[in-house]
């Protein structure tokens, strides 16, 4: 039996689960508050990464000083509150920037069939399906209790919107490319130090989080456009 096909032995997510993450969520005590008691909005609204880890994820990808990549977990209600928000944001950003969503990757097996199937749901279904199939998962996974739980919602989720199970289930065969694919993705969460969700990386140099905008769906918008036009200006 394939692992991933039945919902998820260690066995052959073993040369990722080996790593250690920290969890998708941290001690808020962690950060400064980007929020004065007034609610507005501090200058010290996002933290740089790294200038070498900038520079491997430039080099590996030139595309990426123009990336907005989210990091999410269809299990964090706050990600939840404001994908919506984001997604929306997210269409008004200049022509030649991309956005790219990336499921977290913990120390749970739970979170790694999550971030394999999003991945295959991205890219197999229309965008109007994709919608649906995310609109599902974030509606529903809190009702899961047991990873059978979450394997049914899955695949109700993916059925919802169009996808041949038998489809997905020859992907999820393709065990080695998958791990490959998510010890990437797990790298780049370590390298840029993720430690809630949601947060945003931007050109590979800066990255955010909502508890900059003190939880505010709306303040966090008008964080992410602040640390955009750093981003734009220091590399036009």
């Amino acid at each position: 039996m394939k692992l991933f096909k039945y919902f998820y032995s260690l066995l052959s997510i073993a040369a990722v689960m080996a790593f250690g993450l920290p969890t998708a969520y941290a001690d808020s005590n962690q950060f400064q508050s980007g929020m004065d008691s007034d609610g507005r909005l501090r200058n010290n609204v996002y933290e740089t990464i790294e200038r070498d880890i900038t520079e491997k994820y430039i080099t590996n990808d030139a595309l990426e000083k123009k990336t907005v990549r989210i990091f999410f977990d269809f299990r964090c209600p706050f990600c939840f509150a404001t994908h919506e928000f984001i997604e929306s944001w997210s269409t008004t950003l200049p022509d030649n920037y991309r956005v790219e969503f990336q499921h977290v990757i913990s120390d749970d097996k739970t979170s790694l069939i999550l971030a394999s199937t999003y991945r295959y749901a991205k890219e197999h279904m229309t965008p109007p399906n994709f919608h649906k199939f995310q609109k599902n998962m974030y509606k529903h996974i809190h009702k899961t209790r047991t990873m059978a739980n979450v394997g049914r919602l899955i695949r109700e989720a993916l059925s919802a919107s169009g996808i041949d199970l038998q489809e997905y289930f020859e992907y999820l065969d393709n065990d080695e490319e998958i791990v490959e694919q998510l010890e990437f993705d797990r790298q780049m969460q370590a390298d840029y130090q993720i430690s809630r969700t949601p947060s945003v990386a931007i050109g590979a140099k800066y990255i955010t989080h909502l508890d900059f905008a003190a939880g505010d769906p709306d303040k966090f918008i008008t964080l992410l456009n602040i640390v955009v036009n750093m981003s734009i200006h220091e590399f036009e």
